[in-house]
């Protein structure tokens, strides 16, 4: 199903599937809560105004949200998502906060030329988050109140690097940035 105008909300809630494609897609929101996909799940160049939910949602493969235009208060809801490969979230604007608590990618997690705005907020929570293969942000951050709230773990030590001049250390109680070597 791709290239859809969805006029409700998609409902996946606890859905088991082996591949979802919603590719260019307009939806205000989707569901898909406690679902399990055994293969790709690809939301790629959608667009919604609304939250994406992925809460306890299983994904075997890769999630790719490359160029997604996301909102919602939070925007991005995947808090315990278990992503087995990749995470995937490349030349995005988000508007609203990421929550990614106690999610757990299998490889890597990219967020280059993504822009997440959430004014006087967080942009992107992470606490507890599990990233196997590395982290891969690429940008630095558009606006001076930009803040990370997370501590997270990156599997591979030696991916691990302090946080450098371009990247401006968080401020109060919010962990570690990573920036991934290669």
């Amino acid at each position: 199903m791709t290239n859809c105008d969805f006029e409700r909300e998609p409902r996946l809630e606890a859905a088991s599937t082996k591949l979802i494609d919603l590719t260019h897609s307009k939806l205000p929101g989707l569901d898909l809560r406690d679902a399990r996909v055994d293969g790709l799940f690809r939301f790629a160049h959608c667009r919604s105004a609304r939250p994406l939910r992925l809460t306890r949602t299983r994904v075997s493969g890769t999630a790719d949200l490359t160029g997604v235009c996301l909102g919602g208060t939070p925007a991005l809801q995947a808090d315990s998502l278990v992503a087995e490969r990749d995470f995937l979230c490349r030349d995005a604007v988000v508007s609203g906060e990421v929550l990614m608590w106690s999610a757990q990618i299998g490889g890597t997690l990219v967020l280059e030329n993504t822009r997440i705005i959430n004014p006087g907020g967080v942009t992107l929570n992470g606490d507890g988050l599990v990233v196997g293969g590395g982290f891969f942000a690429g940008t630095t951050p558009q606006a001076p109140d930009h803040r990370l709230h997370s501590r997270w773990l990156v599997d591979d030590p030696r991916r691990q690097l302090p946080a450098g001049p371009e990247v401006p250390p968080p401020q109060g109680d919010y962990g570690v940035i990573t920036r991934a070597s290669r």
